[in-house]
């Protein structure tokens, strides 16, 4: 000891001249000193220790040159000497294992007997300091899992938690608690935690009322780790203790503020769990906890918010939150500047919003304005606090109207329309979609309605349709059918394709809630004709009647459109379907194509807007003509059933009141003169006492008589051959390929059936209008006559070609015969 004085004093005296020699010289006495330790001379071993200990206090690198050194497996095997060198090797070993090095290095199978003696003697050993030294080294070593398990083989729990509930040394207490944390770590040892009856949490409780700073640090450390594991039979006895009140209490000591994000984070933590999620709400330390989150610093202000808005999620509890008047402490929140802060404070108000009086109480001017500036914020991320804010507009604005009045007030429906035209390639698709219900509320109101008159909101509504985004397309497809009652939206529609876009869609629809949609807003477009004829010529009835039969069985509105369309264009509907019935009465105009037509069906406008095409040949029936241009002494008289009714002459019949065909204009061939003479002659000349049988002998032979051509005396060919003359020679003239039926004086099966059925729609006799097989065109009319069936309604096939006016019972063999049905 004199030679290490010398040496010591030495070293002092040299410090500054050679500080490498100090540092070797200082090694070797340490070399020397972990050598003796192998020593069976007791004094010279507790010399050595307490000179090991004084220096692994100096710095943490003496620690890292004892452990290289090989010191620990010689203080491990001197745990069997008397007490005072267990004491100074235990407290030595647990100075060393601050470093990672040592912790590794005992993690080793060949150490685990001496490990499983420490633990013994941390369970049985009465003496206290070697209690504490071995509670240091077993938390330190229980970081590892393997360690862990093997120490658990013995009974650790009861000692800790006897040491907790009874110790008295606040070193000892410290060690224990760290030695509990760090067991948590470990599968096995958080499991068996539920079912030990010694743990009271209670006893923890009471022990960070000591004011002890390292114990109630710990103690809260270990609370945070039970409540993140949050096992529900931990939970449980938390709840019975009144746990999350207790956390509370910490909030109100200024004087532990240290603690107060910890203490957060085990309230954060209780609320995910739904044994203490709410049970606390009705409790004096949650109204505190209100009262002082309005009071607090405003770096505690986020942690409040996070409460308050976990709270409000829990539909259970509204009603009674609402009663505390805990909507106040969440919209104080909104005096913050923190955007997360004002983020979750969105979410908790929207969350309340589902309970109806809650929104109303918050429904106020200064909770739009904030939401609506959280909605303008913008930096180089903005997305998550915008989604929110949308969200919590989009709560307020579904479930009390009065938001859109405070919209309106507070400029909020510019911010919405801004939203609104961004787009889905700005904005998330769930945030859109709220967005959209926005503003199909909007539209209910004068406000709204003028939004949606402009082409831009058009433009981005069809650009949402073409989103692929099934609840997105619904949306939009809902916007667009409260506008489309605007004549100014359906010309912006049409104006930009929407039509197309429309049956685009319906073709390419694989959603069934989507396809019928479409269906339903197609449907609603067909009450305005103009876009029904848009919807024509996008070839809309040729999509749908592509459509597989089995989906046309499950979706009638197919049916129902078609329908519709046909009952709109008659024409459409004879091209179709090739039979019109009794009630499908010819409208002003109705056009009949001869001859088949391999395109989609035509508007009457389109072909009247073409050039002549002499390929096509179209018959028009137009009854708009003014009174005082029917030349009403162009027919003669007749003269008794039987009587043949006189012809016009050529040069009557291409001629339109006073003007000659060469003052023609094609595309204004909209008058047919002769066709209101017929009608008028027919008129004049049916007499009201004459039943309907005879009355339709009289149409047909009238027609007869007109479109039976110059010379009654042709053969069947000849007439043929001269008819087609007729009909290219009007073409000519007309210029045009559509011809109108009074101009005629030739005809067959189909001209003949066209007359008569223009003629009886016009003197109110039913009439039916049919197209057969190999371009035989015939009518039906409907009969009631006496015999044998008397009473019955039965339908009759008029004879215009050969016994002009016969009437044939429909199925009989004489009318399948005339019609040429096999």
């Amino acid at each position: 000891m004199k030679d290490f004085k010398k040496k010591k004093s030495d070293i002092a005296i040299d410090k500054k001249r050679d500080i490498p020699k100090e540092r070797t010289y200082v090694s070797k006495e340490v070399a020397t000193s972990i050598t003796i330790l192998e020593s069976p001379e007791i004094s010279i071993v507790t010399e050595a220790l307490l000179f090991l200990s004084k220096y692994a206090d100096l710095h943490d690198e003496n620690l890292i040159y004892l452990q290289k050194n090989g010191i620990l497996p010689k203080l491990l095997g001197l745990l069997q000497k008397p007490i005072p060198i267990i004491r100074l090797s235990l407290r030595l070993i647990s100075i060393l294992l601050t470093k990672n090095d040592a912790v590794y290095e005992l993690d080793n199978e060949k150490y685990d007997d001496v490990l499983l003696e420490i633990t013994d003697m941390f369970v049985n050993n009465p003496d206290a300091p070697t209690k504490e030294f071995c509670a240091g080294i077993l938390a330190k070593l229980a970081k590892s899992t393997r360690i862990v398990s093997l120490i658990f083989k013995s009974d650790l729990y009861t000692p800790i938690f006897q040491l907790i509930r009874n110790s008295t040394n606040p070193v000892l207490l410290v060690n224990v608690l760290e030695l509990f944390y760090n067991l948590l770590d470990a599968p096995t040892a958080i499991s068996i935690l539920p079912t030990d009856k010694a743990f009271e949490p209670h006893v923890l409780i009471e022990r960070m009322k000591e004011f002890d700073p390292n114990m109630t640090q710990w103690i809260l450390e270990i609370f945070k780790r039970l409540t993140y594991v949050s096992m529900d039979q931990i939970m449980n006895l938390l709840k019975e203790c009144q746990f999350v009140e207790n956390m509370f209490r910490i909030l109100f000591d200024p004087s532990r503020a240290i603690y107060y994000p910890i203490t957060f984070e085990i309230i954060t933590n209780c609320l995910q769990n739904p044994i203490t999620s709410s049970y606390f709400v009705e409790s004096l330390e949650f109204l505190e906890f209100c009262k002082w989150s309005k009071t607090c610093s405003g770096i505690y202000l986020l942690s409040c918010a996070v409460i308050l808005e976990k709270v409000t999620n829990i539909p259970e509890i509204k009603q009674m939150l609402f009663d505390l008047s805990i909507e106040d402490s969440l919209l104080y929140n909104l005096r913050s500047k923190d955007k997360k802060v004002l983020a979750i404070t969105c979410n908790g108000i929207s969350n309340l919003t589902t309970h109806r009086y809650c929104c109303e109480k918050m429904l106020t001017p200064v909770v739009i304005r904030e939401i609506l500036k959280l909605m303008e914020l913008t930096d180089n991320s903005p997305t998550t606090y915008n989604e929110i804010a949308v969200k919590t507009l989009y709560s307020f604005s579904k479930r009390n109207m009065r938001t859109l009045n405070l919209l309106e007030a507070y400029n909020g429906f510019d911010i919405v329309m801004k939203y609104f035209h961004s787009g889905l390639h700005n904005i998330p698709v769930k945030t859109y979609q709220q967005i959209l219900e926005i503003v199909i509320l909007m539209l209910g109101t004068p406000i709204g309605q003028q939004a949606s008159i402009t082409t831009d909101f058009l433009t981005t509504l069809i650009k949402g349709l073409q989103f692929d985004n099934e609840e997105t397309n619904l949306l939009c497809l809902e916007i667009m059918m409260y506008s489309i009652n605007q004549k100014s939206f359906r010309d912006h529609f049409i104006a930009m394709g929407g039509p197309g876009i429309m049956v685009n869609l319906l073709k390419a629809s694989k959603s069934q809630t989507l396809f019928k949609n479409i269906l339903i807003f197609i449907h609603n477009n067909l009450v305005y004709r103009k876009m029904a004829e848009v919807f024509l010529n996008q070839n809309l009835v040729l999509v749908m009647k592509n459509i597989p039969r089995e989906i046309k069985e499950e979706v009638p509105l197919i049916s129902r459109c078609l329908n519709l369309l046909y009952t709109l264009f008659l024409p459409l509907k004879f091209f179709e379907t090739g039979r019109l019935e009794v009630a499908d009465k010819f409208n002003n105009r109705f056009y009949l194509i001869n001859l088949p037509w391999d395109h989609p069906f035509p508007c009457l406008e389109v072909l009247e807007s073409q050039y002549m095409c002499t390929r096509k040949t179209i018959y028009l029936i137009d009854y708009r003509v003014e009174k005082s241009e029917i030349s009403k002494g162009s027919l003669t008289s007749l003269n008794g059933k039987q009587s043949k009714i006189s012809k016009r002459s050529s040069n009557q019949r291409l001629s339109v009141g006073s003007k000659s065909q060469t003052d023609f204009d094609p595309y204004k061939l909209a008058c047919d003169p002769y066709l209101m003479d017929y009608i008028l002659y027919m008129r004049n000349h049916l007499s009201k006492d004459l039943n309907v049988e005879d009355q339709v002998k009289i149409i047909a032979i009238f027609v007869d008589a007109q479109l039976c051509g110059p010379r009654e005396d042709y053969t069947h060919p000849q007439k043929l051959h001269s008819f087609k003359l007729h009909v290219e020679s009007l073409k000519k003239k007309l210029e045009s390929n559509i011809i109108p039926i009074g101009f005629l004086k030739v005809g067959f099966h189909c001209e003949r059936s066209l007359l008569f059925k223009a003629l009886c729609d016009k003197v109110c006799i039913p009439c039916t209008l049919v197209r057969g097989n190999d371009a035989i065109y015939w009518n039906e009319v409907p009969l009631i006559r006496p015999g044998r069936n008397r009473g019955n309604l039965q339908y009759y096939v008029v004879d215009l070609m050969e016994h002009i006016g016969e009437l044939y019972p429909v199925g009989s063999r004489d009318a399948n015969c005339y019609c040429n049905i096999n």
